[in-house]
């Protein structure tokens, strides 16, 4: 296998890995801003991974996660109404009971309901298109 010049730029991964520890500190305020209140700050997770990460129950409400990786995320029971989940990454992340009413997710890399058992997630369109709502593993078309 060929060296790389030495000029060559450095390939990094284009995802910042969160800890648990640090989602929970941007979750803390992005539900203050989801609330109205002082000390709030709207979540900015665009291009972060989290991977395997509990995100369960959460008020997610206008999160900003363009091209987040969810792989394995624990999203069960989660709002994320109006949230952009552009380009997301959500294979096989848990979205039971998870609102996604408005949300941007075209271009998401689909979780496959049937098998993370992601039953009862609602999802809505923008206007002139049709809401989903999943109940026992019935339906098989997303909204786009």
């Amino acid at each position: 296998m060929a060296t790389p010049p030495r000029d060559a730029p450095k390939i990094t991964s284009h995802w910042t890995k969160l800890s648990q520890r640090e989602l929970e500190e941007i979750l803390d305020k992005h539900e203050l801003f989801a609330l109205s209140r002082q000390g709030g700050q709207r979540a900015k997770l665009t291009l972060c991974d989290l991977s395997y990460l509990d995100l369960s129950g959460r008020n997610l409400k206008q999160a900003e996660m363009t091209g987040a990786l969810l792989c394995h995320a624990n999203l069960a029971g989660t709002i994320l109404e109006e949230a952009n989940l552009f380009a997301a990454d959500m294979r096989f992340a848990d979205l039971r009971n998870a609102d996604l009413t408005r949300a941007d997710i075209r271009g998401v890399a689909k979780a496959n309901l049937r098998r993370t058992g992601s039953w009862g997630a609602t999802i809505s369109a923008p206007p002139k298109r049709s809401c989903v709502a999943w109940k026992n593993g019935s339906g098989s078309s997303w909204p786009w």
